[in-house]
């Protein structure tokens, strides 16, 4: 399948290493993240000036795009809702109301298996820590504590109460698993 369209500089795309970079930065030799599996780059269409729009969903998510810019869209003719089917549209076709495709998961994909990634993007949201000092991270439940608690060494300690109730869990012995990926400073 052949599509063609542009999304506008300074939208953001992720290469295969994590790093986000604008479309505008990217080279041929880059690969890219895409909904499931990481994706060589065949060819890079140059720079070019194109009429655009600007695609706002309900939820205030949007994308700015050229006219010509394909996304998937609810098949509005004939759809049946027990068995949806999809199509690739224009940018400028779509009517206010169209349901526009997109995944709610990312699949899991590559060669790396950490089990300990919840952990990791936890702390990356919601931790603290740097050098020789503790890793520590904020909780709201008693679900997420028991799940930190039956599988890390962990202290906790309690600090509000009410309708706002959170702790912090302070980790014992993660700097190795942190320093593995960069993470330890």
């Amino acid at each position: 399948m052949y599509l063609q369209g542009c999304v506008c500089a300074g939208t953001k795309v992720w290469n295969q290493y994590g790093e986000m970079k604008n479309i505008e930065d990217v080279v041929l030799q880059d690969k890219l993240l895409s909904y499931n599996s990481i994706e060589n780059i065949s060819w890079l269409q140059p720079n070019t000036k194109k009429e655009c729009v600007r695609i706002t969903t309900e939820g205030g998510k949007y994308i700015e795009c050229s006219i010509d810019h394909p996304l998937i869209a609810l098949n509005t003719d004939n759809y049946n809702h027990s068995k949806g089917t999809c199509s690739f549209y224009k940018a400028n076709e779509l009517k206010v109301g169209d349901a526009l495709i997109s995944p709610k998961k990312i699949g899991s994909f590559g060669d790396i298996n950490e089990p300990n990634a919840f952990l990791l993007g936890s702390l990356f949201g919601d931790g603290s820590y740097g050098n020789n000092s503790c890793v520590t991270l904020s909780i709201s439940t008693e679900e997420e504590y028991e799940f930190y608690n039956s599988k890390y060494d962990i202290n906790i300690s309690k600090l509000s109460k009410g309708e706002n109730t959170y702790a912090q869990i302070y980790f014992r012995k993660l700097h190795p698993l942190l320093k593995k990926y960069g993470m330890d400073k």
